[in-house]
């Protein structure tokens, strides 16, 4: 069987759907699967390439991607690649719901091959968060944007309502992802299937911490992010966190590694409150030195104000590291109160104390971060992720 995967980035860019695409891509190859993978380029990675096995097309997209004119082009560019794959390949995938997700919609209108959207992020929220469309909040959630009135968000609605009806398969990686499905979005429960993300606990495991750090220059504590720097990743209220957590913790460092539209702001936002000595935008790490951070770090931040299932979150408990996190939907049903604290979205004050007493408590610290490694084994196996997908695939072969 050959399967294809249309995803706006792919490594070494770093980001979920990225991640999963390259996780999963590989875990098909050792099993016999043929695997393309269609993805934009950026900087100097190569327009073809086999890594591990997998055929990776990358189209041209500009440096500035989000401007309308930028954006219609390098569309158009990846549409292209994307027909140009009909006849070589069986089962097809849209592994985000921006540039893969649209033209997986459009070139469907072309083929009755089989086509599948991976629900991980939304169209109408993404789009109107990063444009700011109407002074919109990102904190008021999906269900909140999507009841939006005005013209753009009918417009992106109307697409993300014809998306549903197109693809042949929606698979949401949490349970909250299937429930906006099928009670915000009216898809039939036919056409909705639930896979929860995976992790390779044999690569993703805890280290030396100590010995670690001193391999990458740091000292004292440290609290990593590594997300999309996308104003709904909440990290400017992490950053706005630290000179509370710092008059407690004076050795802590915050490493936020990503890329984004936040970039320039954050970096701004850091010298405006002169944290640069304690705040670090690393930018984006290539897996070998994520993995290395990950291992070195004391606890992990995502105040996220939406999110499914990160597979970075997945990662982090997956290498022994506590997490404190927003208490939303996405995030909750992945952690318990043995490996995380939950706070409330955006509220600075609440987690400076929750950082603070998890940097201060090595025991605590140390069982939260083995009780997390033990929930991943027990529940978000990459076997079972892909035991699912190939149940899939193989009973949609056409």
């Amino acid at each position: 069987m050959q399967i294809c995967y249309l995803t706006r980035i792919f490594p070494p860019r770093i980001g979920g759907p990225g991640t999963l695409t390259y996780l999963m891509g590989k875990d098909l190859i050792k099993k016999g699967y043929s695997v393309t993978v269609v993805t934009q380029g950026k900087g100097d990675t190569p327009n073809y390439e086999v890594k591990d096995g997998i055929k990776v097309h990358r189209t041209f997209c500009f440096e500035n991607e989000f401007t309308f004119y930028n954006l219609s082009i390098s569309t158009m560019l990846f549409f292209r690649k994307v027909l140009s794959q009909i006849k070589c390949n069986d089962i097809f995938q849209a592994m985000d719901i921006s540039i893969g997700g649209f033209t997986g919609w459009l070139a469907k209108y072309f083929t009755n091959k089989s086509f599948f959207l991976h629900y991980g992020g939304d169209l109408v929220f993404e789009f109107i968060s990063l444009k700011n469309r109407g002074n919109w909040d990102p904190r008021k959630g999906v269900e909140k944007a999507l009841e939006q009135k005005n013209f753009t968000v009918k417009i992106l609605r109307a697409i993300q309502d014809d998306y549903m009806k197109k693809y042949d398969m929606i698979i949401p990686d949490s349970k909250y992802g299937e429930r906006l499905l099928l009670e915000k979005m009216d898809v039939p429960e036919d056409k909705v299937k639930l896979i929860v993300n995976g992790v390779d606990t044999d690569k993703f495991k805890p280290g030396d911490k100590q010995k670690i750090k001193k391999k990458l220059g740091l000292n004292g504590k440290v609290i990593l992010t590594a997300t999309r720097l996308v104003p709904w990743k909440g990290i400017d209220v992490l950053i706005k966190s630290m000179p509370k957590v710092l008059q407690k913790v004076p050795d802590v460092n915050l490493i936020i590694a990503g890329e984004g539209t936040m970039y320039d702001k954050l970096r701004i936002l850091i010298e405006s409150m002169n944290l640069g000595h304690k705040v670090k935008l690393v930018g984006r790490l290539s897996e070998e030195t994520k993995l290395l951070y990950m291992k070195a770090c004391d606890v992990y931040a995502l105040p996220s104000f939406f999110d499914t299932t990160p597979n970075t979150l997945l990662e982090i408990m997956a290498s022994g590291k506590p997490t404190v996190l927003s208490d939303i939907d996405g995030l909750r049903e992945v952690v318990t109160d043995k490996t995380s604290i939950k706070i409330p979205v955006g509220n600075i004050n609440i987690l400076a104390k929750n950082l603070i007493e998890v940097l201060t408590d090595e025991e605590r610290m140390e069982k939260m971060g083995l009780a997390a490694r033990k929930h991943i084994m027990q529940n978000y196996s990459m076997r079972k992720m892909m035991n699912e997908y190939i149940k899939l695939y193989e009973s949609w072969a056409r």
